[in-house]
């Protein structure tokens, strides 16, 4: 039903011709998991696939649409949805260039809200370029929703503790 309910809300918006619609399904795995074949009764979880599979069908006829979906588990999405995809884009970890702007960003958020000083400018700049650099060497792996939470944790742990920055 709430599957129905949010793709009625998308139906309306599509409507409108001269309105490009863009519909972001985040972990769309939760929502379109695989359906075990062989069940004798359709679960929730089944209905819930039926219903967006039956309502992305229902959106191929408008040309003002765009499905985009998410997912980091990409194994457990139903090959039906996997099928009616265009396009399917492999996004991996950030690089290193990434990783520095993901944190450099992080910390002008942070000095904006006015969680840290600015002292960041004038003087220590270059040890703070300096440091982000090194940090984004270091943190080779770590996905960029990890990196956005590192400056606000070094923050609850450190923050106030000029010593322990380096």
């Amino acid at each position: 039903k709430l599957v129905m309910k949010l793709f009625d809300k998308v139906h309306a918006m599509v409507e409108v011709k001269d309105q490009l619609v863009f519909v972001l399904i985040d972990e769309v795995e939760s929502l379109a998991t695989v359906r075990q074949q062989g069940s004798a009764e359709p679960s929730d979880a089944i209905r819930a696939v039926n219903a967006l599979l039956t309502q992305l069908d229902r959106l191929k006829i408008y040309e003002n649409v765009v499905i985009l979906a998410t997912s980091n588990i990409t194994g457990a999405i139903d090959i039906a949805f996997l099928d009616r995809a265009d396009i399917k884009q492999y996004i991996g970890l950030p690089g290193e260039q990434a990783r520095l702007e993901i944190l450099r960003s992080c910390l002008v958020e942070l000095e904006r809200r006015g969680v840290l000083g600015d002292d960041s400018k004038g003087s220590n700049d270059n040890t703070l370029r300096f440091l982000l650099e090194r940090l984004s060497k270091q943190s080779k792996g770590l996905s960029g929703r990890t990196l956005r939470k590192l400056p606000f944790k070094c923050h609850a742990y450190f923050g106030g503790d000029e010593d322990t920055v380096s």
